[in-house]
């Protein structure tokens, strides 16, 4: 019941789907200064590892920027930026 209702919610691409296309934006527009796992650290980048923000202050850093990183909120969707805020937990 809980997987229909996931996959309804998300585009119907569930859980994957959605990590799937994470990535793929994580590799387009963070990993040249995050790196692949989060920790590059490349033109000051932090060390995504350890990140104490909660999801809504990772997506205001996305969109705004924040130090040398650019902002995306003219680049990405509201939904790409909450996958990508997102997807810094897999990091921990």
């Amino acid at each position: 019941c809980f997987s229909a209702i996931y996959i309804s919610c998300s585009g119907g691409k569930g859980k994957s789907g959605n990590m799937d296309e994470a990535m793929g934006l994580w590799k387009q527009n963070c990993a040249l200064c995050h790196g692949n796992d989060g920790r590059l650290g490349i033109n000051g980048a932090k060390d995504l590892r350890l990140s104490e923000l909660e999801l809504e202050a990772r997506m205001e850093v996305i969109s705004n920027g924040k130090g040398k990183m650019i902002g995306f909120k003219n680049s990405l969707t509201p939904d790409e930026i909450k996958s990508l805020a997102q997807f810094t937990f897999s990091f921990k």
